[in-house]
C-alpha cells in the first residue's frame, strides 16, 4: 500500500497491484484480522512501515 501523508492529521491508505509485484512501490503493510475480510473506505487498519 501507499500512504497518502498530505493530511499530517490523518494518513491515507491506498492499495498498491496485488501479489509481490506491488511491494516495491508500496511505503508499508496493512495488518488486517482475518475477521475483517470486509473493509470499507474510511476504516482505521494498523499500518507497518517500511
Amino acid at each position: 500500500m501507499r500512504l497518502d501523508r498530505s493530511d499530517a492529521a490523518r494518513w491515507t491508505a491506498m492499495p498498491t497491484a496485488h501479489g509481490t509485484r506491488g511491494l516495491g512501490d508500496a511505503d508499508g503493510l496493512a495488518v488486517i484480522p482475518p475477521s475483517e475480510r470486509d473493509l470499507v473506505a474510511g476504516e482505521l487498519v494498523t499500518v507497518t512501515r517500511w
